[in-house]
């Protein structure tokens, strides 16, 4: 990345994106306005994107599985989710349980935020042949996922673990 020829950052994919980055520049001179003696730092924050991140609205059935991963009780899901660039080729969401309301500047703590990430977070990442895969972010069990993306709209699948009980997602994220 550079900014007035100077090279800030070499890797950005070594930026960490649940980390608030921040640069900050001292306003030294101005070529056609009067320099103001006051406010004189600009701070300009990061915000890590990717071809898949933004917000999507999000409609799904849920299932609750049995052992025998029988579908029963479904109920009907429709909300926004934002996913977040976690890479390149990477995006992150909050599962249908969580709020995705929550922020680190928001009434919780920072540390139940993220731990509220590591425990509802679910990923879609494009591999090298273009196809995706969906999985947990760190402590949310998921498995028997699939996820394709075409003309701005994911359509997925996968389950997923929470309370004790296991859940089906079947549904559609548009952008």
């Amino acid at each position: 990345m550079y900014i007035a020829g100077y090279r800030l950052l070499s890797k950005l994919s070594e930026l960490d994106c649940d980390k608030l980055y921040a640069l900050t520049f001292k306003i030294e001179s101005v070529s056609d306005y009067v320099k103001q003696p006051k406010d004189t730092v600009l701070i300009m924050n990061l915000n890590l994107t990717n071809d898949f991140s933004g917000t999507y609205q999000m409609v799904a059935i849920r299932y609750t599985l049995t052992d025998n991963d029988e579908e029963l009780t479904p109920s009907s899901v429709n909300m926004q989710r934002t996913l977040k660039a976690v890479n390149k080729n990477q995006a992150r969401f909050f599962n249908v349980t969580q709020n995705s309301d929550l922020s680190p500047t928001g009434n919780i703590t920072s540390e139940d935020y993220f731990n509220s990430i590591d425990n509802n977070g679910v990923t879609f990442t494009r591999q090298p042949d273009g196809t995706f895969t969906v999985a947990g972010w760190k402590n949310l069990p998921v498995s028997n996922g699939t996820v394709s993306f075409e003309d701005g709209t994911f359509t997925f699948c996968y389950d997923y673990e929470s309370g004790g009980k296991r859940y089906r997602l079947r549904g559609t994220m548009t952008k």
